[in-house]
């Protein structure tokens, strides 16, 4: 009896533990299901999420990088119609457009109402034609803006060198046309004409092929992806496949590349990508694999209108991989069955132990999630400095085309009037007109304005470019500041009211020879004595020299107004003045030229508070090295 009742309870406890064991793996291979499925939810949803944010941030980038191009168009079409007859400074303008630009653009060009072309620099105007078309005048982005007096921003064509482009255009009109609009901001650029009709047309085209290779660069390396391009009308403006450019959607072509099992929902995402002015993202799963592509679009808007819709996506397999690690899970669970049947508290131990290396893999899975997302922060810190930048770049060169344009424009008017009064005398059938030495004076004073003017913004860009070249020789470094005195005093002459009023002082040391560009030199002593002479009403500017045995120091010296504490730290930059007058240009350019000489070059406010002082380093020899 003892012996039966022992039995049962050995089997009561043997079924107790069979079943404790079979449902507590049952229990564990529930719960390693429902932690599989949320690590594959958890993971599509961070590869949504990141694509996602990859679309945006290469809209914006993309956004940005051209709202230089628009901004520069906005800028000339209003500032070109006081020069449309001078085409060599039509064509300074372009060029230093197409400079600032050309990792984007491939050319600026200058049409009239006819269509011909005026001015250009990039790419040959031969190579604008499309297939469409072998007359320019016909084009979409010269005829429609002339049409509308809108702003117009192109499809993808096809060229005859096969090079799909985008062109961005803006009518221009006769000086005195109303524009609606100042902003330099791409979303609010789209200039509003009076009515007046264009006198010609400003573009930029783009070539396609350098804007894809510029957003597949900036995918993130850790993530396999790729990135597309669809323009509002559903044109491929960019795609892995080059062939595929510039052909719709919903061609024979493209259409044969799409398997027939997911045609129609590929189809249906990418229509209403086109009309979506938010953005998104959708899963599509490959038939007959374990794959799947998520893909996020993200639409680009100039203003109001959606122009532009890029697309990445991004193929992945975590079905496939979640599916290994349940088979896994159910493998280690029959294991814990089979030794949950001897001894329960043994199972119950390597559950506890199975739970804590789940755990710490979520745990993992989740530090690599915040350290991908501490990436993307960084990543969008950095563009937003970038942004900054471009911003201060976009004003700075706003700035120096509008102070450009007035100094252009003083010169030019005086000339302008002394040959219409000419002219005029000519009107009344004289074979022969008077014109007297003033007149002259004065058209030659201003022509060399001109010329000044023009000099700075070529040696700017020659800087720029690191293409700045010194032509040393060796000279007498005393016999220029000489020449130089005589120069500026005849500039003070023409100044009536401040002739007798400065006193240009120098007291010189003798011979000293240099070896250095001659030129150069000239033009950094005669800036710095034109600088003084600008803010100096009455009193002295002084020109002192000194050496030792290494190098020579020249000093100007003032007693004029000083320098504004405002420009001080900024004095040797781009477009830094406090002058109505002048570009801002002469003393970086300065700074630029001593420095390509080894020497240094320095200002300051003189201790007594009165006027200020400019002084460089150089470097002299007597000797000429080559030789």
């Amino acid at each position: 009896m003892i012996v039966a009742r022992l039995s049962k309870l050995n089997i009561s406890i043997l079924v107790i533990i069979v079943i404790v064991g079979f449902l507590s793996s049952f229990l564990s291979y529930q719960y390693s299901s429902m932690t599989a499925n949320k690590v594959e939810e958890l993971a599509s949803d961070n590869i949504r999420s990141n694509a996602r944010i990859t679309a945006f941030d290469l809209s914006r980038i993309f956004y940005h990088t051209v709202n230089p191009v628009v901004n520069k168009l906005d800028v000339l079409s209003r500032n070109l119609p006081a020069g449309f007859g001078n085409q060599s400074m039509n064509q300074i303008l372009l060029k230093f457009a197409q400079d600032s630009t050309m990792d984007l653009t491939e050319g600026y060009y200058l049409f009239d109402k006819d269509g011909r072309i005026l001015s250009w620099t990039g790419l040959d105007p031969k190579n604008l034609t499309s297939f469409r078309s072998s007359d320019l005048k016909e084009e979409e982005f010269i005829r429609i803006p002339l049409e509308t007096s809108l702003p117009y921003y192109s499809n993808v064509l096809n060229f005859h060198n096969n090079e799909p482009r985008l062109f961005i255009s803006f009518p221009i009109f006769q000086a005195g046309s109303g524009t609606g609009n100042e902003d330099s901001e791409l979303s609010s650029s789209v200039t509003k004409f009076t009515e007046h009709s264009p006198v010609g047309v400003i573009v930029a085209a783009i070539n396609l092929k350098t804007v894809g290779e510029m957003l597949q660069r900036d995918l993130s390396p850790e993530v396999a992806s790729n990135v597309g391009f669809m323009d509002r009308d559903g044109v491929i403006v960019y795609a892995r496949e080059p062939s595929l450019v510039g052909k719709n959607y919903l061609s024979a072509e493209f259409q044969s590349l799409v398997s027939e099992d997911i045609k129609n929902s590929y189809n249906s995402i990418i229509n209403s990508s086109l009309r979506d002015k938010n953005g998104g993202v959708n899963d599509i799963e490959l038939p007959n694999t374990d794959s799947i592509v998520t893909m996020a679009y993200q639409p680009v808007r100039i203003g109001t209108e959606h122009l532009w819709t890029l697309y990445v996506s991004v193929p992945h397999s975590l079905a496939t991989e979640v599916g290994l690690l349940i088979d896994q899970l159910s493998t280690f669970s029959t294991i814990v069955v089979i030794t949950t049947a001897c001894i329960a508290v043994f199972i119950s131990f390597i559950v506890l132990s199975w739970n804590r290396r789940l755990d710490n893999a979520i745990r993992s899975r989740t530090s690599q999630l915040k350290d991908i997302n501490s990436s993307l922060g960084e990543t969008n810190r950095r563009l937003a400095v970038a942004n900054k930048q471009l911003k201060i770049h976009d004003r700075m060169q706003k700035e120096f085309i509008n102070v450009a344009a007035h100094e252009l424009r003083t010169p030019i008017m005086p000339i302008l009037g002394e040959a219409q009064y000419i002219e005029r005398q000519f009107m009344g059938a004289k074979p022969l007109v008077t014109v007297d030495n003033e007149q002259v004076e004065s058209i030659m004073r201003n022509a060399r304005r001109l010329v000044r003017l023009a000099s700075d913004i070529l040696d700017v860009t020659r800087i720029e470019s690191k293409s700045l070249r010194l032509n040393k020789e060796s000279f007498d470094l005393d016999l220029v500041i000489h020449s130089v005195l005589e120069d500026t005093k005849n500039a003070l002459k023409a100044d009536e009211e401040r002739s007798n009023q400065v006193q240009l002082q120098y007291s010189s040391i003798g011979s000293i020879l240099v070896f250095a560009d001659k030129g150069r030199i000239y033009q950094v002593i005669y800036n710095l004595l034109a600088n003084s002479v600008k803010f100096t009403e009455e009193g002295y500017i002084r020109v002192a020299v000194e050496k030792d045995s290494r190098e020579i120091i020249v000093t100007v010296i003032d007693s004029g107004k000083g320098i504004d504490p405002d420009i001080m730290a900024r004095l040797f930059t781009k477009f830094s003045t406090k002058s109505e007058t002048g570009t801002g240009l002469g003393l970086f350019i300065c700074k630029s030229i001593i420095e390509a000489h080894g020497g240094k070059i320095w200002a300051k406010n003189n201790t007594d508070g009165i006027g200020s002082r400019f002084g460089f380093t150089m470097a002299y020899d007597a000797i000429d090295p080559t030789k």
